[in-house]
């Protein structure tokens, strides 16, 4: 049991960057006017930040 003991702190550290980070993103799609719920789609809110960073012109998906 000792073995599991470092794997299971390393896991819950990451469950719990996982869970700031998402926070972290669903405050910044607030305040640029998007819904929060967006975060939790993987590569949509990619292309969403994306939109949000870059000028319209410079966003090759118009």
């Amino acid at each position: 049991m000792e073995d599991y003991a470092i794997l299971i702190i390393l896991f819950l550290m990451a469950v719990c960057l996982l869970i700031l980070t998402v926070i972290g993103y669903w405050g910044v799609f607030c305040k640029a006017g998007e819904k929060g719920w967006k975060v939790l789609i993987p590569f949509y809110n990619e292309y969403l930040l994306f939109k949000i960073a870059w000028k319209p012109s410079i966003c090759l998906f118009k």
